[in-house]
């Protein structure tokens, strides 16, 4: 990133701080004076010096707070609305629209970059809890058989076999659905009634017995 500027005499766009490379205040390409008057000049210069020291200070901080193990999550929409908001750029603009068009043209394009970035880390953070899901089913269904084993060993007076088995079908539901959902055949509606048996068979186990330890 780098603060741009644009001569009004031969229309040369150039960054900001090749104005410190002779301290002269002329247009790099056409040698131009960018102020008449010297006072100005100079509080262009010293400004534009400001602006570049800034910058790589103002970019380097808030790459450094962002990249920090902390639970801070920084904004920079109010930054970046302060910079179009209070600085006066119809001032500047005025003298050529297509010059304001470009400006508007290089925000939309990083924002569409960031928006970009966006949807990909969205993506990829899908298909990794997608990835992390059938894992997860599998280790439901696990504690789920390990409470049917449990049912197994209960004497036939204190628990009919039937829920034992009401438990072992929610696991096997869980194992094919999971199966499925990781070779790519996932079906929205097995998946949720396969949750919905797991669901249903620690509901009623709860209800008899008290918590399931699952």
């Amino acid at each position: 990133m780098a603060a741009m500027a644009r001569c009004r005499i031969c229309k040369a766009e150039f960054a900001l701080a090749r104005l410190l490379d002779d301290w002269s205040c002329c247009c790099p390409s056409c040698a131009t004076p960018l102020a008449q008057d010297g006072p100005v000049r100079a509080r262009i210069l010293r400004k534009a010096a400001a602006v570049d020291r800034l910058e790589v200070q103002l970019v380097d901080t808030l790459s450094e707070i962002v990249a920090s193990e902390s639970n801070l999550e920084l904004s920079i929409g109010p930054i970046v609305a302060r910079i179009l908001r209070d600085i006066d750029w119809q001032r500047q603009l005025e003298h050529d629209l297509s010059f304001a068009q470009r400006q508007v043209d290089q925000i939309r394009d990083a924002l569409r970059e960031w928006t970009k970035r966006l949807d990909t880390r969205a993506d990829n953070l899908a298909a990794e809890q997608e990835g992390a899901l059938p894992e997860e089913m599998h280790e439901l269904a696990h504690r789920l058989r390990k409470v049917g084993d449990s049912l197994d060993r209960t004497p036939y007076s204190q628990t009919p076999r039937r829920e034992s088995g009401v438990v072992r079908a929610a696991a096997r539901s869980l194992d094919q659905a999971a199966g499925n959902l990781a070779a790519g055949r996932g079906r929205q509606s097995e998946l949720v009634a396969a949750l919905d048996a797991a669901a249903d068979a620690i509901i009623a186990m709860n209800s008899r017995d008290g918590d399931v330890a699952l």
